[in-house]
């Protein structure tokens, strides 16, 4: 991660769509997990695990 001069915050591409939603919202993987209602193990995983992208439990956790 990195800032530009305007103070933009820049990510880097191989970071999961979870964790850009995430930090975009200011949010800790803990509050996320507050407010799912999963344990913080299982959304780690989702967060960090490329082969879950796409699944069914990894879109409804985008959507929420």
């Amino acid at each position: 991660m990195y800032e530009n001069e305007q103070n933009v915050v820049y990510y880097n591409a191989r970071m999961s769509k979870l964790k850009s939603l995430r930090i975009e919202k200011k949010l800790t993987q803990q509050q996320v997990v507050d407010l799912m209602g999963i344990s913080l193990r299982s959304y780690k995983s989702y967060e960090n695990d490329e082969e879950k992208i796409g699944t069914l439990k990894y879109n409804y956790i985008i959507e929420k």
